[in-house]
């Protein structure tokens, strides 16, 4: 090995160091949770010598604190607060602290000295005792509480609790965590320095990863999850379309009363027991981009009535068609791989890929459409039979998945005549494909509109087509100010921040690190063994812009308030499936400038610090989940 390689090699692996060292730092308060916040109701006077007990909720981690909410009526306050901890009577600590360092409607944190395991089996308490001369201008906030276990004198307060709080940490949790972090990121950095396909460390990072969000997703997580369980439930059990519920005509169905309760561990389904369910927002989605999901609900239902491990079997339904129209995609595309895989390893990607939600099995079957159509254009050969079949299989169900995504089937007209026996062949299946897909969506279209409300007030689907039909250069404005307005939020949530249903906040570093991997990218990928024509760029960019203004435009239907100056609605996960056109346009119009120059710039070197970065990020935002969650 020479030299100059031998130090790239110590460089590489001291970066990684470094690396993993800052996820270790980012990690050390990432498992530190706090319970939550009580309402207070009223305030306690304390008094000499009359001691405040409370039960404390006792948890399977380490105690490592109590915070207690006062209210100061008096500055000149010049007594002392006595808190005490106990373990099932015994005392563990005491503090003492003034009134004067007591801030007005405030919470006062008690540290212990060491974090303490709780353990089930015993009690914990605190308690308050004031030692004054004189009256009290000090005062504790009181909520009320039916089970509160709370006394004052050794007598039971009934429905008050003090405003009490506990700090924990689960060592357990971080523990794994580090070790799992460490090994993968050994594993991987290996990967890269021995050189092994790319294709594989790819089809590794996405799976492993995959895993883990599904493991570490709580049930519900997602936006609208609990509707597109109902949904998905109501598909596996043969109904591909739902019924009209009440006078509005809401979608839903009469399904069991125990599918709501799916975060219930011990919920199980009684068919003797049926409750009218309603889910109008999902009743929009055509059947077909629920089968994954439908399909693992149904077997699970051979085994168990458990509604939990109905709802995970969905998921996993949801998961592995996902994950695998993935792996494919990363193995046809025949450029841009890092591009594609770094797009499909956006947290938002991921997130939405271990859902009930049907956005994942969208975002991964747009990929691998692109991707084998991709192929085809690079091959040489004419196209078989099977490449129509799947060509049109795959179109067919991506236009279903949302109608907004079928101009994702101008792709075809990307494929060379010279792959076409004839004119005529070619003719049929350019517009065979699109046109018949955009027929049975205007199908459904009809069918689905029966299920259209008024979700948000104000909305009028048909005076706002009518509104966009006639007021063109007025709408075009709505949309500018909506881009302007929202247009960094939307790429946020392309990207991954935040998660959840929009409530949990993700580090600005991860988003930030990966929008500039992206152009990085981007700017890096020319490696195209195909005959990239203007027209093809052409193709690619249209398709992103045409459905961008279909996204617009449905939700100004659906969720706009008339005469509403900007869009409501739109969220950046919508964009995903369309991105890797426009980046694959960037690409392709590079590349043909690189070409009349004369000058063809190959992608970087193997070894880099590509998968090592993501690895880093995806466990930043792995921690900021689990956080949340904790």
């Amino acid at each position: 090995m020479e030299n100059k390689e031998k130090y790239g090699v110590v460089l590489f692996i001291v970066v990684c160091f470094l690396m993993l060292i800052f996820f270790y730092v980012h990690s050390d308060n990432a498992f530190t949770g706090i319970t939550g916040e009580k309402e207070p109701a009223k305030e306690l006077q304390l008094k000499n010598g009359v001691e405040i007990r409370q039960e404390l909720p006792v948890k399977d981690v380490q105690l490592i604190g109590v915070l207690i909410r006062f209210k100061i009526n008096d500055d000149n306050n010049k007594g002392n607060i006595y808190v005490r901890l106990y373990e099932s009577g015994e005392l563990l600590q005491e503090w003492k602290v003034k009134d004067s360092e007591l801030d007005n409607d405030a919470y006062y944190s008690f540290p212990l000295g060491s974090p303490k395991e709780m353990n089930q089996d015993l009690s914990y308490q605190v308690s308050i005792m004031g030692n004054y001369e004189g009256e009290s201008g000090t005062a504790v906030w009181m909520t009320k509480e039916k089970e509160s276990g709370c006394y004052i004198n050794g007598e039971l307060m009934e429905n008050q609790a003090l405003c009490c709080q506990i700090t924990y940490e689960n060592p357990v949790l971080k523990m794994w965590v580090r070790f799992l972090a460490a090994f993968l990121f050994i594993v991987i950095g290996i990967a890269v320095l021995w050189k092994i396909n790319e294709k594989v460390i790819m089809s590794g990072i996405l799976i492993i990863l995959g895993v883990v969000y599904f493991g570490i997703c709580p049930l519900g997580m997602m936006p609208d999850e609990a509707n597109h369980f109902f949904r998905a439930f109501e598909i596996s059990c043969g109904e591909w379309t739902s019924q009209h519920m009440g006078e509005d005509g809401e979608g839903g169905n009469y399904l069991p009363a125990a599918l709501p309760a799916f975060q219930d561990s011990s919920a199980e389904i009684d068919w003797n027991n049926i409750a009218e369910l309603r889910y109008g927002t999902t009743s929009l989605y055509a059947p077909v981009s629920y089968l994954p999901q439908a399909i693992g609900i149904r077997i699970a239902r051979f085994f168990t009535d458990n509604v939990s491990k109905i709802f995970y079997a969905g998921r996993f339904g949801n998961f592995l068609a996902s994950m695998l129209l993935s792996l494919w995609a990363i193995r046809n595309t025949p450029f841009g791989k890092r591009i594609l895989f770094l797009m499909l390893m956006f947290p938002m990607s991921l997130q939405e890929m271990v859902s009930l939600a049907p956005d994942g099995f969208t975002i991964a079957l747009s990929f691998a459409f692109l991707a084998y159509i991709l192929r085809v254009c690079t091959n040489k050969e004419k196209l078989e039979k099977k490449d129509y079949i799947i060509i049109g299989i795959m179109g067919f169900v991506l236009s279903l998945c949302k109608i907004v995504y079928v101009v994702l089937l101008l792709l075809v007209f990307l494929i060379a005549k010279d792959k076409f026996t004839d004119k005529k062949q070619e003719f049929i299946f350019k517009f065979g494909v699109p046109g018949l897909s955009f027929a049975v969506n205007l199908i459904w279209l009809k069918i689905s509109a029966g299920y259209l409300i008024e979700f948000t007030p104000g909305v009028s689907s048909g005076e706002q087509v009518r509104y966009v039909l006639t007021h063109l250069p007025s709408y075009c404005m709505v949309i500018m100010r909506t881009i302007q307005a929202e247009g960094k939020n939307w790429l946020m949530e392309m990207i991954g921040n935040p998660l959840g249903a929009l409530n949990i906040g993700i580090s600005e570093i991860v988003w930030i690190t990966i929008l500039i991997m992206f152009v990085y990218e981007l700017c890096n990928s020319r490696d195209i063994k195909w005959e990239v024509r203007g027209a093809d760029c052409v193709i690619l960019a249209f398709i992103f812009l045409s459905g961008s203004m279909l996204i617009f435009t449905s939700l100004y239907v659906q969720w706009t308030a008339m005469a509403n100056p900007i869009l409501s609605g739109v969220q950046g996960r919508y964009f995903i499936p369309l991105l890797p056109c426009l980046a694959f346009a960037m690409i392709c119009a590079s590349h043909i400038q690189d070409r009349k120059r004369g000058e063809i710039r190959i992608c970087q070197s193997h070894k880099s610090y590509f998968y090592m970065l993501l690895l880093m990020l995806h466990g930043i935002t792995i921690l900021d989940v689990i956080h949340y969650y904790i």
